[in-house]
């Protein structure tokens, strides 16, 4: 599969950027003061809107192993929009007291879950020369880790020797 690369032009560069300016600015300008807090917050839903999506647009660019990897990790991003939203929400805008929802924490709480099934997946069934998310394949990958656990390179060396002849 032919390496794409998001464009410099690409929306998502170019909404990163201008949130990121724009939250700079903001706190620059407004510090503590209201607004303040409540545009920060608003653009910190927006920093996690587009990380989501930009994990999104990764994963339809990636194969088997990764796609699942960027997937979770959207979920877990586009969950944590939802809880930010919701939190602002019910914290600046919402009318009553000030309070954060019982709804929005239990979604800040699991808004890591899909991030840490990432870390559980994995790497493939399938040709161990099959290379995936950086480049490494499975048979190398466990030599490098028994390398590291041994203090050993050698060990590393001969492993990969008797990957290749059987």
């Amino acid at each position: 599969m032919p390496a794409r690369r998001l464009s410099v032009g690409s929306p998502l560069v170019l909404g990163a950027l201008a949130t990121v300016s724009l939250h700079i600015l903001g706190l620059a300008i407004l510090g503590t003061r209201p607004p303040g807090p409540a545009f920060s917050q608003v653009l910190q839903t927006v920093c996690a809107l587009l990380a989501g999506l930009a994990c999104l647009q990764a994963g339809s660019r990636s194969a088997a192993f990764a796609r699942t990897f960027w997937r979770l990790t959207a979920a877990g991003f586009l969950l944590w929009t939802l809880a930010q939203a919701l939190g602002t929400y019910h914290l600046y805008f919402a009318p009553g007291p000030a309070q954060t929802s019982g709804l929005g924490v239990i979604l800040y709480f699991f808004s890591f879950t899909p991030m840490f099934g990432a870390l559980l997946i994995s790497p493939g069934a399938g040709d161990p020369d099959r290379r995936w998310l950086l480049g490494c394949n499975r048979g190398r990958e466990h030599a490098n880790m028994a390398s590291i656990a041994h203090g050993r390179v050698g060990v590393s060396v001969q492993a990969r020797r008797a990957s290749r002849t059987g």
